[in-house]
C-alpha cells in the first residue's frame, strides 16, 4: 500500500512541476509562431524579486487633462532632475525632488500627480505608499511625459529633448529590471543568446526587423496586441493595463528612427528604446559586476602613467 501511494505522489508531482509549466511555454510558443514571432523565456539571472504592478496608483493622461480644463485641485509635480525640468515639462508643473514632497505639507491639500519621463515607476509606487501613509493624495500619471506627448498635449522647452523621451539608458533598465508590465521587442539577432541578459519579470518577443515593418495587416494587428497585453491576441474588449510599457531594443542601438516612425503613424504609444542596444547594456552589466569585485581586482591601468614604474592587471582568477 505505501509503495502505491509513493508512486502516485510521484505522478502528481510530475504532472504539477514539468506538465503544466510545459502546457503554458507551449501555448506561448504555438501563439508567436503564428504571428511569425518568438517568444523566449528569459532565465533568471538577477537578483531580488519580482515588483508587481500597484495600477490603483496609476491616472491617466485624459483624465489629467479633463481634471486641468474643469479647475480640478490637482498639482503635477516633475520629479526627474531640474536640469531635464527645464528642458521639457508640462505647462504648469512644479519640479520637486521625490524624497522632498514630503516637506511640502501645502501639498496635502490637493491632488498630487508624479510626473517622469514614463518608463520608470517601481520607486515612484514605493513613494506613493509612504505619502498616502502620511495622509498625501498621490497618484503617477500613466506613461509620463512620452504619454502626454503621444496624446498630443503641449510640452513647455527645447523640443530637440523631445526626442530623448523614450530614449532609455541601460542603467535605468537595469533598475527597473524586476517590475512586471514590460513588454520587450527584440530586433538583434543574436535572439538564442539574449534572453541570459533580460529579466524574468519581462514578456519577450523576437521578431525579424522586416516583420516589424511589414505592411500586412495582420501583422500589425499582431504587433498592436503585443504592445498592449504581451500576447499575439488580446481579449476581445481589452484597452490595456496602466503601467504597461514596450521597450524596442537591438544589437547596438542603431536605426530606431525608421522603427519610431512607424509606431508613431499606427498609433502604438508607451513604446522606448534601449540606448546603445544590446551592446551598451552587456558593457554595463560588466562595468557593474567589475565594481563589486575587491579594489584589488577592479585595478587595471592601460600603459604606464607618470612615474608609475609598475602597471596593474585585472586578476582573471
Amino acid at each position: 500500500m505505501n509503495r502505491i501511494k509513493r508512486t502516485i505522489l510521484l505522478i502528481l508531482f510530475f504532472t504539477l512541476v514539468i506538465v503544466f509549466p510545459g502546457f503554458s511555454t507551449l501555448r506561448q510558443a504555438q501563439d508567436t509562431a503564428n504571428a511569425g514571432l518568438r517568444a523566449t523565456p528569459a532565465r533568471k539571472d538577477f537578483s531580488g524579486k519580482t515588483s508587481k504592478r500597484d495600477t490603483s496608483l496609476a491616472i491617466s493622461v485624459e483624465t489629467v487633462a479633463r481634471m486641468i480644463k474643469e479647475g480640478k485641485n490637482l498639482t503635477l509635480v516633475d520629479v526627474r532632475r531640474p536640469g531635464d525640468f527645464r528642458k521639457l515639462h508640462i505647462p504648469g508643473s512644479v519640479n520637486i525632488p521625490l524624497y522632498a514632497i514630503k516637506t511640502k505639507s501645502f501639498l496635502k491639500s490637493v491632488l498630487v500627480v508624479l510626473v517622469n519621463e514614463g518608463y520608470q515607476h517601481c520607486y515612484l509606487e514605493r513613494e506613493c505608499r509612504r505619502l498616502e501613509e502620511d495622509n498625501f493624495r498621490v497618484r503617477i500619471l500613466d506613461g509620463g511625459l512620452n504619454a502626454w506627448k503621444g496624446k498630443g498635449f503641449k510640452l513647455i522647452g527645447d523640443h530637440f529633448a523631445e526626442k530623448e523621451l523614450n530614449r532609455i539608458s541601460p542603467a535605468v533598465f537595469y533598475r527597473e529590471r524586476n517590475s512586471t508590465g514590460r513588454i520587450i521587442l527584440n530586433l538583434s539577432k543574436n535572439s538564442d543568446t539574449i534572453s541570459k541578459y533580460l529579466p524574468e519579470s519581462s514578456r519577450y518577443f523576437t521578431l525579424p526587423r522586416k516583420s516589424l515593418l511589414s505592411s500586412d495587416e495582420k501583422n500589425i494587428r499582431t504587433l498592436r496586441s503585443i504592445c498592449m497585453c504581451g500576447k499575439t491576441s488580446c481579449p476581445p474588449g481589452y484597452h490595456g493595463m496602466p503601467f504597461t510599457t514596450v521597450l524596442v531594443l537591438n544589437e547596438d542601438g542603431r536605426g530606431y528612427d525608421e522603427i519610431e516612425s512607424f509606431f508613431k503613424k499606427r498609433h502604438i504609444q508607451n513604446v522606448f528604446f534601449l540606448k546603445g542596444g544590446l551592446k551598451a547594456y552587456k558593457k554595463y552589466l560588466e562595468r557593474l559586476a567589475l565594481s563589486r569585485k575587491p579594489r584589488t581586482e577592479r585595478l587595471k591601468t592601460i600603459g604606464k602613467c607618470g612615474s608609475c614604474e609598475k602597471t596593474a592587471v585585472l586578476s582573471t582568477d
